[in-house]
């Protein structure tokens, strides 16, 4: 298992099941030095690890995709440079695979967030499916990953509450949830190991990074894929919210 991490390198986290101490495997930035500082995610994908890095802010360099294969620190390949060429995109920040595709999302706090996605992972074989936000700038992050025949995506919208969209196809976008379910507050998702539905998404409250937490609630996708299930942490009770 390996680890993403905040300062732009990649470490190995367990070694036949048992903690081990912690080692980078990859140069700072992924070669790239202090230009980039996260490690937003990582997936496999057709046997080779990818790693999306980037920043925080737009610092006027767009972030990039590595990917390697052995990933003992000696075969990092850079894919995908400078934003999908555009410096907005600021970091590559999460990753899904869908009908043998991959899937990338980026973090443009400026003219919203982008999906990009390729079957090869090659750097010549990327192509946008979703720009500008699918339409509304004010989108600007999402967390792809796929259940029940669909593509879903978490994206968070820092004015109008977080939203849910899905595809069957790739291409073709659709708004299932938005308003922060109801609370316009409720501007991010919580990313969980697993798939954002499998664990609760959850709502931060003006940014406020404290999710979860007793006050705030948490909503699942439904049984088949049908209907929201809110689940409040203090009553311990779960109620159908929507349905599509």
């Amino acid at each position: 298992m390996v680890m993403p991490n905040c300062d732009g390198q990649i470490r190995p986290a367990f070694n036949s099941g048992r903690l081990i101490a912690w080692t980078a495997v990859s140069d700072r930035g992924l070669g790239s030095g202090n230009i980039y500082s996260f490690v937003y995610g990582m997936i496999e994908f057709k046997g080779q690890l990818y790693a999306g890095i980037g920043n925080w802010t737009n610092g006027g360099v767009g972030g990039q995709v590595w990917r390697c294969t052995l990933c003992n620190g000696t075969d990092w390949a850079k894919v995908v440079d400078n934003g999908f060429g555009s410096a907005d995109n600021a970091g590559i920040a999460n990753f899904a695979v869908f009908n043998n595709v991959l899937y990338a999302t980026t973090f443009n706090l400026g003219k919203g967030v982008e999906i990009w996605r390729s079957a090869s992972g090659d750097s010549t074989d990327w192509a946008q499916v979703v720009s500008a936000g699918n339409g509304d700038a004010n989108t600007f992050d999402a967390y792809p990953t796929a259940a029940n025949g669909y593509l879903y995506a978490a994206v968070e919208n820092s004015t109008d509450g977080m939203e849910i969209w899905r595809t069957d196809n790739g291409t073709t976008w659709n708004r299932i949830s938005t308003g922060g379910f109801g609370d316009a507050t409720n501007n991010q998702y919580n990313r969980r190991p697993g798939g954002f539905w499998q664990r609760p998404v959850c709502g931060y409250r003006q940014h406020n990074r404290t999710c979860p937490g007793l006050s705030l609630p948490q909503w699942h996708l439904g049984p088949g894929g049908h209907g929201w299930l809110r689940r409040h942490p203090q009553l311990r009770h779960i109620r159908i919210i929507d349905r599509f």
